[in-house]
């Protein structure tokens, strides 16, 4: 029997532009990667709407209507493409809190929003209280949301609940970190869970970047872009011998409620 994998393609963009010109640059990205076997991409989200709601320059509400018709545009470009697009980080409003999490937009469909932040942003953007993974092609990845990757407790839940590979998301200004820590930093995290790493950055337009890269599982860089124009990398992840195990993802879901808060 083969083994299941998911041939994701990660995409290296100008975070900081228009979002008329980020469609354009995306839309050419997934036409040139149409015929090739790519089950999904991944790809960031333009950083000035969500830095905008962070320093309190932009309301949710206006937000919410943006980001409405961002994910109409990226599933209409998923449909034709018939690849998932996996886009992170969103904003997203349930009851009074806010919160930071990833949509997924299937080629047939509408978007699917889940796994929160668990380390809250700061007094506008809360904290999740668990840890959901994004199953594609039975391939488990479980995302980590800027700060997240720092939290060696986070990592490990993910590795208990049977993940397959972390998933970084670090835009530029939104990440305040150094590009050298960001990758050092993977490069621990995955070698303590035996788990590769693929960390998508991007630039604005100030020059301002997170490098795109992967990490293997044992702590080795696989491949890097640090460029300041548009690029992609395609990988195979495979799915691990891995199930969930439930007694520990119970006492580490315990721990991160006293570690993150």
């Amino acid at each position: 029997m083969a083994q299941n994998t998911i041939s994701l393609g990660v995409i290296h963009t100008d975070l900081g532009t228009s979002t008329k010109e980020y469609l354009v640059t995306l839309s050419s990205t997934l036409n040139s990667l149409s015929e090739t076997k790519v089950d999904a991409v991944l790809v960031s989200t333009p950083v000035n709407p969500i830095r905008d709601v962070l320093i309190g320059k932009r309301k949710y509400g206006s937000y919410r209507h943006y980001l409405g018709s961002l994910l109409t545009r990226l599933g209409n470009l998923a449909l034709k493409t018939r690849k998932h697009i996996i886009l992170s980080p969103i904003l997203r409003r349930a009851g009074n809190k806010l919160y930071m999490m990833s949509a997924i937009l299937p080629p047939i469909g509408g978007p699917i929003i889940k796994g929160r932040k668990l380390k809250p942003v700061n007094d506008v953007i809360s904290g999740g209280t668990d840890l959901d993974l994004i199953t594609i092609n039975d391939v488990n990845l479980c995302i980590l949301i800027l700060d997240d990757i720092e939290v060696p407790e986070i990592c490990r839940l993910c590795f208990y609940k049977g993940c397959d590979a972390f998933i970084s998301i670090q835009p530029p200004i939104l990440t305040e970190r150094s590009p050298d820590l960001t990758i050092a930093i993977s490069a621990v995290r995955a070698k303590e869970n035996s788990t590769p790493v693929i960390s998508i950055g991007g630039y604005v337009a100030e020059a301002i970047h997170q490098p795109t890269f992967i990490v293997r599982k044992d702590g080795g860089i696989a491949d890097e872009i640090s460029s300041f124009e548009p690029n992609v990398f395609e990988i195979e992840i495979p799915k691990l011998d891995r199930v969930e195990k439930k007694t520990m993802t119970k006492l580490y879901s315990k721990i991160l409620k006293e570690v993150v808060r």
